[in-house]
């Protein structure tokens, strides 16, 4: 049936969400049209979102990040110069996730599809949706255009978890290569340090795709 309400932006179907195909000498046959398959993109996508801390973190900004010791300043110029994959590493409380939440917040102004989630959460939200939603959301994973994995290692390493997470980082560590998208990590682990806990691949291509900071100082939840 036609949707009449929303029209195909590409001119292609009539908003049915169908095109007709007829390869030379043979019959027509239907297939999805493009504004169809961005619909559904845009659906699951809006699903990830809904995983994501973002909203939780619109205060994570640059100009509200307050750094208090060296690293921290270093920290806040190195990511506010450039946008681009970073590996934050450091002890608890100390500002890394205001500096992730910082880079996502700046790529969502410039319209860059961005997204910013644990590590945990994400493998939690993999385990929670039904096997098809699953792919869907790790395709998503997969494509966006920045994505910010925060607190990898606090997750239960298993044998599920070691194989969804080397696809997810291999696959990205790929399209990195090909300078078509960026991913950024924090942990309270230098990589080092992190190879001892998961698979020591994942964390040859994350820092294959990611600049290391160090950061330290008192924790910011530490009430004086």
């Amino acid at each position: 049936m036609t949707n009449t309400e929303n029209k195909c932006k590409y001119g292609l179907c009539d908003g049915s969400g169908w095109v007709w195909e007829k390869p030379v000498g043979g019959r027509e046959y239907p297939q999805f049209c493009k504004c169809h398959i961005e619909s559904v993109k845009r659906k699951r996508f809006e699903k990830l979102l809904k995983e994501s801390q973002i909203n939780d973190m619109r205060h994570m900004t640059f100009e509200s990040y307050k750094p208090q010791h060296q690293t921290q300043w270093r920290a806040y110029e190195q990511l506010h110069a450039a946008h681009k994959g970073y590996y934050l590493f450091g002890p608890y409380g100390v500002g890394k996730t205001h500096l992730m939440a910082a880079t996502v917040i700046r790529a969502i102004g410039q319209e860059i599809v961005s997204v910013i989630i644990t590590v945990p959460k994400l493998l939690d939200t993999l385990r929670r949706y039904g096997e098809k939603d699953t792919v869907a959301i790790e395709t998503l994973a997969y494509e966006a255009d920045y994505l910010a994995l925060d607190d990898i290692g606090k997750h239960k390493v298993t044998g599920w978890t070691e194989e969804r997470l080397f696809m997810l980082i291999d696959e990205r560590y790929k399209k990195f290569v090909s300078r078509k998208i960026h991913t950024s990590v924090s942990s309270n682990l230098p990589p080092e340090q992190l190879s001892n806990t998961i698979d020591p691949a994942i964390v040859d291509r994350i820092r294959g795709m990611c600049a290391e900071v160090f950061v330290d100082g008192k924790s910011y939840r530490t009430k004086a």
